[in-house]
């Protein structure tokens, strides 16, 4: 039969005279390194439509199988290949058909390729009623001499986000290209969690498929300790890991791109002989146009001392780890298709929710990843979109977060005074992309939280990580144990007792500059301190959950669970009506749900005019020490604010 020729024609390569050239039609050389056998009829996967190359000859193709080193490390994902049938009645093999879609989010495609199809495995004879699937790389290509030594296939799914489920547009691969014609020796640097080594190996695959020799290094598993003072054991191990040494590559003479993961591993004097190195990179003298080294490093708050001993003028960040939205669908549309293949047919991630997610986490690859999960986990038998949403703003959502890498900055939080007045300014400046509209380039204060992954830098401005960081923040900064005080499920007394409990103290205190009011920003740091003891306790006050909705308003407090309260506060009716606009139908508040809502006037004068629904005009004493609350078909009412009295 025919199968069974053409494997022994791979075993051995004489036979394959026999072999009629007719048999298959033309391939490529060297790309194809995958012989699958045992999909059934009904599992074919979908795989990409494959431009047929023309003017190579069968037994280039059978060659190029032979050479068993040509296996990559590539994901599924990123594979294309050909669909065929066996007619054993003819000896030969036919397309059976024209492929059509992408096989990026395909689950079969993902099942069937494991370590065991990589050549040098074991092939088992195919069923005569299965089909047999040739599969070519897409995008990668990778010579024996570049590559001799190649990770494993990435894991269908893992908790790092190194696997098939990767989403990684080619322009984002594009702009490192162009930085690195720029800067030979440069450096990537992010807060942890962020998915850069997964874009470290993302980078060394596209640039194989360049034709370019790639080589990607992980730092994390040299022993520092022994390596410090010891050369011979650094080359050793990069000897065991890419089947060179560093002093091997820094003399290559052919295109190479260098990727070092986990590079603040050597920062500091850990490596004196590799920095060495790379300064007389850097030099003019000594500059080679072969070699590309891209660093990519963790900030570390436990290596928050060490430096890099050279200094970089061009370096890249986050940005250039963050999702797209185009990427994000990828991977939620790849997520679910995969439950729905373990059995789960109902389970979805709805666009609002994807939106939610996109938003939250400012596409922070990591925060993205662990969310779906967290949804699936809740949700694995379905849930709509409110349901769905709420659970995106409540505490139990929030503790998973908290239990990952990303949020490694509350790690044993306790700032000293200075971070505390730092961080508080920074969180009262922010805008609705989470960047801060504060001076910092001198302080070194900024450097501490840049370290803890809490903060980044765009265009030299600084950003919360995310958005669901700096939510994250206001509740550290603002809540306290408060268990020996009263709480309410009552939306008017949780309102009443929040401002009781504001402190006339700061308030007389906090002035704004250019006015004898007090800014609006004021009035919300405190409201939000007092209504975090006054909040129910198994819900949350939540800041600035606009986005997290996929909302483009900017909701100033969210308590979440099943209160879905909103609250808006503004100053001496500034902006009144567009205020409560965003609240009515087609407005910006529209996706948020709400059960009730209020709009929280503060006010000097008393004289507010035509009183509206769901306003609360809250009118302040010349000392701070009470408010006259005035509302729509209530008698006026007075609060003296007790929230001075420890």
């Amino acid at each position: 039969m025919f199968y069974r020729r053409f494997l022994t024609v791979i075993t051995h390569p004489r036979s394959s005279r026999n072999f009629s050239t007719s048999s298959i039609g033309p391939a490529p050389i060297i790309r194809i390194n995958y012989l699958l056998m045992g999909l059934t009829y009904k599992d074919r996967p979908i795989i990409s439509t494959i431009k047929q190359p023309s003017g190579d000859s069968v037994q280039d193709f059978l060659n190029a199988c032979i050479h068993k080193h040509l296996g990559t490390d590539c994901p599924p994902g990123r594979l294309q290949g050909y669909r065929v049938d066996i007619p054993l009645s003819r000896g030969r093999m036919d397309t059976a058909f024209t492929p059509e879609e992408s096989c990026t989010d395909e689950i079969h495609m993902e099942h069937v390729l494991g370590l065991e199809h990589y050549f040098g495995g074991e092939f088992t004879k195919p069923d005569e009623e299965k089909v047999q699937v040739l599969v070519k790389l897409s995008e990668v290509q990778a010579s024996p001499k570049s590559t001799p030594h190649v990770a494993s296939a990435y894991p269908l799914e893992s908790e790092e986000g190194r696997d098939s489920l990767m989403a990684i547009s080619e322009s984002r691969l594009e702009k490192v290209y162009h930085h690195l014609e720029g800067n030979h020796i440069s450096l990537l640097r992010s807060p942890p969690y962020t998915g850069k080594s997964t874009f470290g190996q993302a980078l060394r695959d596209y640039f194989l498929g360049l034709n370019h020799q790639a080589i990607y290094i992980n730092l994390a598993g040299m022993d520092i300790g022994k390596t410090h003072s010891n050369k011979e054991l650094f080359q050793d191990y990069w000897r065991s890991i890419v089947g060179r040494t560093w002093d091997e590559i820094i003399k290559c003479t052919t295109p190479t791109y260098v990727f070092i993961d986990e590079a603040q591993m050597i920062y500091g004097d850990a490596a004196p002989y590799f920095w060495g190195s790379l300064k007389q990179l850097l030099s003019v003298s000594k500059r080679t146009d072969s070699l590309r080294v891209l660093m990519l490093a963790s900030y570390d708050p436990t290596m928050s001392s060490q430096i890099t001993p050279i200094q970089f003028t061009n370096t890249l960040g986050l940005e250039t780890l963050r999702l797209t939205s185009d990427e994000f669908q990828q991977i939620t549309t790849a997520f679910v298709k995969r439950r729905h293949a373990q059995g789960n047919q109902f389970f979805t991630i709805p666009p609002l929710v994807q939106e939610a997610i996109l938003n939250l986490s400012g596409g922070h690859a990591g925060l993205c990843r662990i969310t779906l999960k967290k949804i699936w986990e809740k949700f694995c038998r379905g849930g709509s979109d409110i349901e769905i949403l709420e659970y995106l703003v409540s505490s139990n959502f929030r503790r998973a977060l908290q239990s990952t890498r990303a949020f490694i900055w509350m790690e044993d939080w306790n700032p000293t005074v200075k971070e505390s007045q730092f961080i508080r300014s920074a969180f009262l400046s922010c805008d609705s992309k989470s960047i801060c509209k504060i001076e910092w380039d001198t302080d070194p204060v900024a450097k501490a939280f840049f370290k803890s992954g809490l903060l980044t830098q765009i265009e030299g401005r600084l950003q919360f990580t995310a958005p669901i960081m700096r939510i994250t923040l206001g509740l550290r900064l603002f809540s306290k144990d408060h268990s020996s005080q009263l709480h309410t499920t009552n939306f008017e007394e949780f309102m009443l007792r929040t401002i009781e409990r504001m402190r006339p103290s700061i308030l007389k205190n906090s002035l704004g500059r250019e006015t004898d009011y007090l800014l609006e920003r004021t009035w919300q740091f405190e409201w939000y301190r007092a209504a975090m003891t006054a909040v129910p306790p198994e819900a949350v006050v939540s800041p600035d959950v606009g986005a997290v909705f996929g909302s483009p308003g900017y909701l100033d407090f969210y308590v979440n669970g099943d209160y879905a309260w909103g609250i808006e506060l503004l100053c001496e009716g500034n902006r009144a009506k567009h205020h409560a606009d965003r609240f009515e139908r087609g407005g910006v508040y529209e996706k948020i749900p709400m059960k009730e809502h209020v709009l929280l006037d503060f006010r000097n004068s008393a004289n507010v005019g035509e009183l509206l629904p769901n306003f609360w005009y809250a009118i302040y004493s010349d000392d701070y020490r009470q408010i006259t609350l005035r509302r729509l078909g209530q008698a006026d009412e007075t609060i003296i604010l007790h929230g001075d009295v420890q």
